[in-house]
Parts: structure tokens; C-alpha cells; sequence
């Protein structure tokens, strides 16, 4: 029987030793502000409640000032206990939390309300700005939490506010410092017709466009916006930038001091008709090159060519080459006037594919383009059934306007990369695509009688 006491006994106490071991990491950690009672049993005078100091410590009898902040309730309980051991004999202390001060965190800026914001638990920058005043202009306020040991977090609140990905909305933690602070400014002025003229403020890092764009942009805006510039003094410098912004390249970032000028140049009118991509009357700088009205026209159509274009300017007719951007020639410096009136020509540039091809007739040379035998046989569907690669004929007018002929093996040069067996063709050429026997003195014959279609065809 009394073994079984003492057994009990002996468990009992083995519970408490591991009860007591366990706490020392149970329960809130203590900070500055909490309060916790502190009670010791047999002797007078040392007992109470010791609110922590800012510096997280306490002071009582029998145990000075001693650093706590941070402990738990059980971990401070066994640094009294053997603070009071020095002096008193074998005191016997317990100690409990009894009032513990609520997290906070701590707001800088004008028109926030408190500077001292009571934290729940997951509240985060969205939450935390529900419950003060928001600013009027949030995409005007950097947002900025400093926190202990920390780089500083920078916040977009109105990133933040509209819920965009990547927007930091981070979880808040104790005693962490929210600064609301206004987004510097600069002082620019735009002088000529904007929508705001004079002294303007501009957020630092704004470009140009979006000042031009909170200021009301041009006023009015003039139709060819496309071609006026704005000119940017800075200091002794002159900066030229286009009035309207490219969709992906950013702009001229703005510096304190600047001063934005709209430079238009003179308007001419012009006008392009014929075989033009797109016919009709153009506004266009005075200083506009040939090859760039042309593009706007959206050069030759279909049909069309720009060898040649027709110029009708006062009583003078001029022809004039605007092939340049695709012959890879030097663009022509030929200098526009108001009123001018540009005709584009139909293209008669031809060469012709005849014999056995599945296509035979005639085929337009475009502006710039180059075109060898092989090319204009595709053109032509390539061979028929009895069509053969050998022994093409090319006949060529020479200086004298007689066609000359030369043959060549067209086969060389699709099965062996021969490039002299496939000639590069002119305005004008005929080829002949005949049998693998070639062509016979009849067939030579009929093609000569035959020119008289082929003039036919030409003029039609």
C-alpha cells in the first residue's frame, strides 16, 4: 500500500515538472504596456502589478529593474523568482498577465485621423485604410510602412485600393509606422495653345504627355496633331518631341524649370488620284518628302506604278520617280507645294509566259520587284503535262527593238542550283516554255507569225 503512494506521489510530481517546463513557452510574449502581477507568498512588500516600460522592463523590491519584453508570464515568474533568491529564503512566487496592451501601429500624414491605430489580427493596407480618412487623390500619396529591422515597403494605394495584381496588401504587424505623404511635384509651364497655359505642377516622373493630357492636351486640337511637334526648353538645350505620343515608347520625362512650346508647321494641300492606293486630298507638311506623301497614299495599287507619277502644277506638267523607298535608291528630294496635284499611271511594265505552262499570258512587273525564270513560272502555274524544263526560250528586244533569243535549262538550275540557268527577266521579255524536244522550226515559225497576237495583247 505504501508503495503505491509513493508511486503516485513520484507521478505527480514528474507531471508538474513537465507541466512547469512546458509553460515556458506558453502564452502571449510580454511588450511595453502590458501589465503583469507578480505575487510573493510569505513575505510583505514584494508583491504587485508592474507595468512594463517603454525600455520593456520593470522595477520592484528585491528584484531592481529587469528586462522582460519579450518574455512569456512563466519565463518572467523564474527570472523573479531568482532575482528574490539572493536575498530571501526560499521564496515561492506565481505570476499571471493582467491587462495586456493592445498592438498597434502608428499613422504619419496630414488628415489621417489618430496616430495610433488599434491592429487586428490580418488587417491589412486595404483595412487599415477603411478605417481612416482616405486621401481625396489617392494615386497623389506615396504610402511608405517603416518597420523595425526592415527595408521600407513601399505602397501604391491606388493600385492597393482597385485591387490589381501585384499591388503589395501585405499584413500589417505591430508597432510598424505608416507614412500617408504627398508625391513630389515640379513646376513646368506650357506657353502657346494648350488646354492650361502658364505655371503648371506636375507630379515628379510624370512625361510629357501625361502633363499635356492633365492639362486638357492642345486647344483646339489641331487636325494634324500627326505631324506638329513639342518643343521642350530645358535650360540651354532645345528638345524637339512628337505632339503625339507612340503608343509603346515612353516620353520625354519632365524636369523642374522646363518649358513646353507647340511647334506646327506650315499646312500645305495636296492631292493624289489615279491608280493610288488610297485616292483623295492630303494635309501634309510643307516639308513632307515625295516618297512619304506617296506612302500615305498608300503607294501603287494593284495596278499602278510610282516610275513615272504625273505632277500637274500650275500650267506645267512634271514627271517625277517616287520609287525610291523601294528600289532602295535615295528617296527623292523633290519638294511639295500647296495645291500640287499628283496623277499615279497604270503600270505597263510586262513580260509574258507562253507555251506549255498552265497559265500562259502576261504578267506585271511591280514596283522594286525582281523576277527570275523560275519565279514567273510559278507565276504561271508551271508546267503542263507535256511542258519541260529544257531548252527554254527567252526572247529579248534588243537596242534596235528586234527580239533576240537566248536558251537556257531552267531543270539546271531546280536540280542543281545552277543560277546562270535561271535568268533574271525585264519589262518586255517573252518566254517560251516548250516539249523535252524543244522547239521545232514550225513551232519558231508559228511564233514569229504570232507576234501579231502578241502585239495585240501588249495594247490591250
Amino acid at each position: 500500500m505504501w508503495n503505491l503512494r509513493l508511486f503516485g506521489v513520484l507521478v505527480c510530481v514528474l507531471l508538474l515538472a513537465w507541466v512547469a517546463s512546458g509553460q515556458q513557452d506558453v502564452g502571449p510574449r510580454l511588450k511595453p504596456g502590458d501589465t503583469i502581477a507578480v505575487v510573493v507568498h510569505g513575505y510583505d512588500g514584494y508583491s504587485g502589478d508592474f507595468t512594463l516600460f517603454a525600455d520593456g522592463s520593470i522595477n520592484g523590491r528585491g528584484i531592481g529593474r529587469l528586462i522582460v519584453a519579450g518574455m512569456t508570464v512563466e519565463e518572467v515568474r523564474k527570472a523573479v523568482l531568482k532575482k528574490l533568491e539572493e536575498t530571501l529564503r526560499e521564496p515561492i512566487v506565481t505570476a499571471f498577465l493582467r491587462r495586456q496592451r493592445a498592438d498597434v501601429v502608428y499613422l504619419i500624414g496630414p488628415g489621417q485621423g489618430s496616430g495610433v491605430i488599434d491592429l487586428t489580427p490580418q488587417m491589412d493596407v486595404r483595412q487599415l485604410v477603411a478605417r481612416i480618412s482616405v486621401p481625396s487623390e489617392p494615386d497623389m500619396v506615396d504610402v511608405i510602412i517603416y518597420r523595425q529591422g526592415e527595408t521600407p515597403i513601399k505602397v501604391d494605394l491606388w493600385a492597393v485600393l482597385q485591387d490589381k495584381p501585384g499591388a503589395w496588401n501585405g499584413l500589417l504587424q505591430p508597432e510598424d509606422i505608416i507614412a500617408f505623404l504627398p508625391k513630389p511635384f515640379i513646376r513646368v509651364w506650357f506657353i502657346g495653345p494648350f488646354g492650361s497655359t502658364g505655371e503648371v505642377k506636375v507630379r515628379q516622373g510624370w512625361d510629357v504627355y501625361e502633363t499635356l493630357a492633365s492639362i486638357g492636351g492642345v486647344d483646339p486640337a489641331p487636325m494634324t496633331l500627326d505631324e506638329a511637334q513639342l518643343l521642350v526648353r530645358r535650360g540651354p538645350e532645345m528638345l524637339r518631341v512628337p505632339a503625339k505620343k507612340h503608343p509603346e515608347q515612353r516620353g520625354l520625362v519632365l524636369e523642374p524649370g522646363d518649358v513646353v512650346m507647340l511647334d506646327q508647321p506650315k499646312m500645305i494641300r495636296v492631292i493624289v488620284t489615279g491608280f493610288a492606293g488610297a485616292s483623295g486630298e492630303f494635309i501634309v507638311r510643307e516639308d513632307l518628302p515625295l516618297s512619304q506623301l506617296m506612302l500615305k497614299a498608300q503607294g501603287a495599287g494593284p495596278q499602278g506604278t510610282l516610275q513615272g507619277v504625273l505632277l500637274f502644277r500650275g500650267g506645267e506638267i512634271l514627271r517625277v520617280d517616287a520609287t525610291g523607298p523601294l528600289t532602295g535608291q535615295p528617296p527623292s528630294q523633290f519638294r511639295l507645294q500647296d495645291g500640287d496635284f499628283f496623277y499615279v499611271p497604270k503600270n505597263e511594265r510586262f513580260l509574258y509566259a507562253f507555251g506549255e505552262v498552265n497559265t500562259p499570258g502576261k504578267y506585271v512587273f511591280q514596283d522594286g520587284e525582281r523576277i527570275f525564270a523560275a519565279d514567273l513560272l510559278a507565276q504561271a502555274g508551271g508546267t503542263s503535262d507535256r511542258g519541260s524544263l529544257r531548252r527554254v526560250l527567252l526572247l529579248r528586244p534588243d537596242e534596235t527593238g528586234r527580239y533576240q533569243p537566248t536558251r537556257f535549262n531552267l531543270d539546271e538550275f531546280i536540280k542543281d542550283g545552277n543560277v546562270k540557268a535561271n535568268p533574271e527577266l525585264r519589262p518586255g521579255d517573252l518566254v517560251f516554255f516548250g516539249e523535252p524536244r524543244g522547239l521545232t522550226l514550225q513551232t519558231i515559225a508559228q511564233l514569229i507569225g504570232g507576234m501579231f497576237l502578241f502585239d495585240s495583247i501588249v495594247r490591250r
